[in-house]
């Protein structure tokens, strides 16, 4: 907040993203009604979604609109791209409900239950959290194969279905990531990577 108790902004331009306010999904669902109920006057604060890709077309033309709110086409335009703080509002936190789980997803990726529960993992995605921890991904498509190191977590569509999200990470040397792979001691991975010579 700003000395005379108005918030900071920025000016909506691309090159700002930023420093843009981000309210996640499946982030802290109270922002929108604490940061209402903490400001002075909040029936002049508005919330409007606009692509991320045309912000500072859209926003001027918010802005013209807003000069003259009352006019039909404008309180058209305005309602369609509002957002009313309550609708972030939850009634309670929920869970994921482990029966709504399509285990075949996991199958596709060479990931099972077992290697979930053994790594504390499934608590996490079913509290919509990433795995802890990295798992090696297999996936096909046609005849190439794929590999990586990933975390998991479980995401809703608008429609209610429950997806498999793959989260990827480059892994190297200076990656302090935990894998479900062991580590393997020093000595193992001398004799296990070391070339094998050839007889002259």
């Amino acid at each position: 907040m700003n000395e005379d108790g108005t918030p900071k902004t920025v000016s909506p331009k691309q090159e700002k993203e930023p420093d843009f306010l981000k309210i996640d999904k499946h982030g802290d669902m109270l922002f929108m009604s604490n940061f209402m109920r903490q400001s002075k006057d909040p029936t002049h604060f508005h919330f409007f979604k606009v692509p991320m890709t045309q912000v500072e077309n859209f926003v001027a033309v918010l802005q013209e609109m807003l000069e003259a709110p009352d006019n039909p086409s404008n309180k058209e335009m305005l309602d369609t791209h509002r957002v009313p703080p309550e609708a972030f509002a939850r009634e309670a936190y929920q869970a994921i409900d482990e029966t709504r789980i399509d285990w075949v997803q996991f199958e596709k990726l060479g990931v099972t239950k077992e290697m979930l529960e053994r790594t504390n993992s499934l608590d996490r995605m079913l509290n919509w959290q990433k795995t802890p921890v990295l798992f090696p991904i297999r996936v096909e498509i046609g005849e190439t194969v794929i590999r990586t190191d990933a975390r998991l977590s479980l995401r809703e569509t608008p429609e209610g279905k429950l997806n498999l999200y793959v989260h990827t990470s480059a892994r190297n040397r200076n990656s302090t990531a935990p894998s479900w792979l062991p580590a393997l001691p020093m000595k193992t991975n001398r004799t296990f990577f070391k070339p094998a010579m050839q007889a002259d």
